[in-house]
């Protein structure tokens, strides 16, 4: 899925690693605007597909936050949440500190897989599923691994053949994006590899949500 991610982060709060991670993983693009007053001409200027309010300290600004926001995914990052009224609140709340692995979290907790084609093939055989859940967890740890390797060395060749071999693993979970991407980089990536390479990017990323995902349905 593409993620541009919207930053609500007062000027008194430095997170330049988390961006420096964000922008590392190739495959999130994201916006900053210091305060609350910045997100409707943030809105106006592009889409987001989340939204993180950073050190949102008191309960006026968080009661001004719950109807703010009611389409995209938010995730409020608070300095006490008991201090807080959480009631009908449609959206996640952490306490500090926010953490890249707390922003990726919370991107993953969109559904981007399907059990659907899988229970399809498996015609009530639940070993079947666990099994092939196995293979594709094994199968995905490994291109975590080797095709950052690949890309560094710029072995499109090894690029090009992972990506095939992801191709019907995305089909069967029914992953439509990674999918897509998947095919042209497969057709595309040893003539315009330059491209095709912030494509690998995400697909990667995807792999690490469904990962994350199979792990927790195993």
């Amino acid at each position: 899925m593409a993620v541009n991610i919207l930053f609500v982060e007062p000027k008194y709060v430095s997170d330049s690693q988390i961006f420096e991670l964000l922008e590392a993983s190739g495959a999130v693009v994201f916006t900053v605007v210091n305060s609350l007053e910045g997100v409707p001409e943030a809105l106006e200027k592009a889409s987001y597909s989340h939204i993180v309010c950073n050190s949102i300290a008191d309960k006026n600004t968080f009661r001004n936050i719950k109807y703010l926001f009611r389409d995209i995914p938010v995730l409020i990052v608070c300095e006490d949440l008991e201090v807080l009224d959480l009631t009908g609140v449609h959206f996640t709340v952490i306490k500090k500190p926010l953490t890249y692995q707390s922003v990726f979290n919370f991107i993953a907790q969109k559904p981007i897989i399907s059990n659907r084609t899988l229970e399809k093939f498996a015609m009530g055989d639940l070993c079947f599923i666990t099994e092939m859940k196995q293979l594709i967890i094994e199968e995905f740890e490994a291109s975590l691994t080797v095709v950052p390797s690949y890309l560094k060395a710029e072995n499109f060749k090894a690029v090009k053949s992972n990506m095939h071999q992801l191709i019907g693993k995305f089909a069967l979970l029914e992953m439509d994006e990674a999918h897509g991407l998947s095919k042209r980089i497969d057709s595309n990536i040893l003539k315009n590899s330059g491209t095709e390479i912030p494509h690998v990017h995400q697909v990667l990323f995807e792999v690490e949500i469904a990962l994350t995902q199979l792990k927790y349905s195993a």
